[in-house]
């Protein structure tokens, strides 16, 4: 798939610092991309700069992801509890991703979740905040 852009799209907006505090009772977890759980960390997105998600597996066992990718200028993946088995093309076999962890994922790097323990929660940081996925 070929995609042709104007100089400077997908660049974020200026930046618009702040301070924010989100609460845990304010921001629920809803359903998302392959059956898992997101709760977004910041509302705002901060004018499109950032998005930061809290994303949990309902429950062990395989995901229902395909291999995707995204247009996107950061992504990075901290692994907060349980572990997941993840796969990057041309980066080797698969490999668990465990607690404590950290991914730091280039732009448009073709990626799975393979499955995930009961209990896996990870903390996602990504730029822009609205940013396409294909698969």
């Amino acid at each position: 798939m070929v995609s042709v852009v104007a100089p400077g799209a997908g660049a974020p907006p200026p930046a618009a610092p702040s301070l924010v505090h989100t609460r845990r009772t304010e921001t629920p977890f809803h359903e998302g991309r392959a059956g898992l759980l997101y709760r977004d960390l910041l509302p705002s997105r901060l004018g499109g700069r950032w998005v930061a998600s809290h994303i949990r597996a309902a429950r062990g066992g395989p995901v229902s992801d395909r291999v995707h990718h995204h247009a996107l200028r950061l992504q990075l993946i901290y692994c907060l509890s349980g572990e997941a088995r993840l796969v990057y093309e041309e980066q080797g076999p698969p490999f668990v991703f465990r607690a404590g962890d950290l991914v730091m994922q280039p732009p448009g790097l073709r990626h799975q979740v393979l499955e995930a323990s009961a209990g896996f929660e990870v903390v996602e940081i990504a730029s822009p905040a609205w940013h396409p996925t294909s698969i």
